[in-house]
C-alpha cells in the first residue's frame, strides 16, 4: 500500500526506476500493486502473463472511467475520441480502423 500521499515512490527510488519495480517483482512475485499519490496500479512483469489478460475468451473488455468518459455527455449515442482503447468492442468501426493503422508496427 504504501505510505500516504506518496504511496510507493520510496520503494523504487533508484537511478533508474524500472530497477526499484523490478527489486518489488522479485520480492512479491510477477503481479504487484503500486500506490503513486492516491492512484492505484497493477504491475505485472511478464509477457505471458499480459497474453493470458489480453485472451478476450476469457476477459471483457471494458473502456475504464477516463476512457469511457471521453463519450458525448450531451448525447450519450455520440461517440468521439475512439479508437484502439476506447472502443467498447472490436465490432467498432474506429477500433477496427485504428488496428489496421497500428497492427503493421507492432507485427502479427
Amino acid at each position: 500500500m504504501g505510505l500516504p500521499i506518496i504511496g510507493n515512490l520510496l520503494d523504487i527510488q533508484d537511478e533508474v526506476p524500472i530497477r526499484g519495480i523490478e527489486h518489488l517483482i522479485d520480492r512479491y512475485g510477477p503481479i504487484i500493486k503500486l500506490n503513486f499519490l492516491g492512484k492505484e496500479r497493477i504491475t505485472i512483469a511478464s509477457v505471458e502473463l499480459l497474453e493470458e489478460l489480453c485472451d478476450e475468451k476469457r476477459f471483457w473488455k471494458t473502456p475504464g472511467d477516463g476512457l469511457a468518459s471521453l463519450e458525448s455527455k450531451e448525447n450519450p449515442a455520440e461517440k468521439s475520441h475512439t479508437g484502439l482503447f476506447s472502443a467498447p468492442t472490436e465490432e467498432d468501426m474506429d477500433w477496427q480502423q485504428a488496428h489496421r493503422t497500428l497492427m503493421p508496427a507492432f507485427g502479427k
